[in-house]
């Protein structure tokens, strides 16, 4: 290899890196002091190069479900609450494949690591026909039975939801399902390409995606430039025209000459059960703790349902907003992830450990920031959504409670992406069925069915949730357990 080409290939820093020939497990716990041979603008360049377009690309789609929900909110708290109620269901199928995309990644990483090409691309191969396979098995039953499924999942039988409103839910519903798919594929390629570090190229197809997504909100709810005015039926199918126009864009940029994980179906889509067992191994942990989530996410909307349509659609809005603080903690946790693979891939575990440090420090500092504008600022975001005063006083409220959890969250999210690129998956996993499908789930109903606190009850049950959640999650991360799960998986 050329000096030139060298270069090139060297897109990071950890590149540079040396490797050891051996695992170095004198001391399990975090190393307190920087390796000899990194430098901490190399780490930080790693870090910030990785995260900012994870995070852009993390932010925008959540600003397009901000959008979405500003848009259908102009036709009336219904269509709000229409929306909120398929948020559950939707998530519990998308889920399972993300899920397990946890497992691809952190391989991934670590073939690159062990400057194994081949075996990489033989991962992502496995990961999409993996997705494209669980995602039709979980849609072709939930679309058929989409009534059942989501009157089940998202309504109590004491729910003030109206009719009208499950009505449109449905239908809402109905047309993400055939769209899911199309995200399973794309989200098997995004994670893929954030295992070895390329996060700019997922922001890219994944902007273009949200901006033909608002594009075709703007046309069908209201029925813009000649289109038909279709209210929330019309947000759903923009929806899966821009998820479609973003599986196109990813498609393409896999398959080009010059990619570091090209796609090629003559390579062979046959299933490999070395591989499959590997991810399967990080992954089906995921796949419970994400489980454990939704069925938290249920008992508690269902709590909150109770409350009827104004309340639950304050929810949401409160809900939605709160999702973009986690956008913080996933886009640092995004190269967390793919450095400490990286690293376990080239036996060195102090660096590992070094970028982890690193990231906590990176996303403490924006978390704060974030937290400062929630608690001073939260009625003017309310007010993006609604100008019902009695809806922007509770979400007000609700906003200046949750924001100084806001810093938890983002420590909780980056351990958590720590853990899962050393592959330690199962005990995070147990955490969150503890805390979500429990503590959360019983606090939310305590607090609103038996004390009488209404909406701000359940965010009560939230911040417990979170808090546990995230000690537990730093425990295991300070314990250095993770460090024997990491070197229990064997790439070949």
């Amino acid at each position: 290899m050329s000096r030139s080409e060298k270069k090139k290939s060297m897109v990071l820093y950890l590149d540079s890196v040396k490797n050891n020939d051996e695992y170095d497990m004198s001391d399990l716990r975090p190393a307190k002091h920087k390796p000899e041979d990194v430098d901490t603008k190399g780490v930080l360049s790693d870090i910030f190069r990785i995260a900012w377009p994870a995070f852009v690309e993390l932010t925008l789609v959540q600003l397009v479900s901000m959008v979405d929900m500003m848009m259908v909110g102009s036709l009336g708290s219904y269509a709000i609450s229409a929306v909120g109620l398929t948020t559950q269901p939707k998530m519990l199928i998308m889920n399972i494949f993300m899920a397990m995309n946890v497992g691809g990644m952190a391989l991934i990483a670590r073939a690159r690591g062990m400057q194994d090409q081949e075996r990489a691309k033989a991962i992502m191969r496995q990961a999409i026909m993996m997705c494209a396979i669980l995602s039709l098995i979980a849609c072709i039953p939930a679309f058929i039975w989409c009534r059942e499924f989501l009157t089940f999942i998202s309504i109590s039988k004491k729910s003030a939801i109206d009719a009208h409103t499950l009505t449109e839910a449905i239908n809402y519903f109905r047309i993400q399902i055939v769209g899911i798919p199309v995200v399973a594929i794309t989200s098997a390629i995004t994670s893929s390409l954030r295992g070895i570090g390329q996060t700019r190229i997922s922001m890219i197809y994944n902007m273009t995606a949200n901006v033909v997504n608002v594009f075709f909100n703007y046309c069908l709810i209201l029925g813009n430039f000649g289109f038909p005015a279709m209210g929330v039926t019309g947000a759903s199918l923009a929806t899966v025209i821009g998820q479609t126009t973003g599986f196109v864009f990813a498609m393409i940029v896999i398959t080009r000459k010059n990619q570091y994980l090209r796609f090629r179906l003559r390579d062979g889509m046959k299933p490999d059960p070395e591989i499959l067992k590997n991810i399967a191994k990080i992954g089906i942990p995921t796949v419970i703790e994400q489980l454990a989530m939704r069925l938290g996410n249920i008992l508690y909307n269902r709590t909150i349902s109770t409350l009827g349509t104004d309340a639950y659609a304050t929810h949401q809005i409160c809900f939605n907003l709160n999702s973009m603080t986690f956008m913080i903690g996933q886009a640092i946790a995004t190269p967390s992830t793919s450095m400490v693979g990286q690293s376990i891939g080239k036996k060195r575990l102090d660096v590992a450990d070094y970028y982890g440090k690193i990231a906590k420090r990176f996303g403490i500092c924006i978390a704060f920031s974030v937290a400062c504008f929630f608690f001073f600022k939260g009625s003017l975001l309310a007010s993006l959504y609604s100008d019902d005063p009695n809806i922007i006083a509770s979400c007000t409220g609700i906003l200046k409670l949750i924001a100084p959890l806001i810093l938890l969250i983002t420590m909780q999210q980056i351990d958590g992406g720590l853990l899962r690129g050393a592959g330690d998956t199962r005990y995070t996993a147990m955490v969150i069925l503890f805390t979500t499908t429990f503590l959360r789930a019983f606090f939310a109903w305590f607090f609103v069915t038996r004390m009488g606190f209404g909406l701000q009850g359940a965010w009560y049950g939230f911040i417990i949730d979170q808090t546990v959640r995230s000690l537990l999650i730093n425990l295991r991360y300070r314990s250095g357990k993770w460090k024997k799960t990491a070197i229990g998986i064997k790439m070949s």
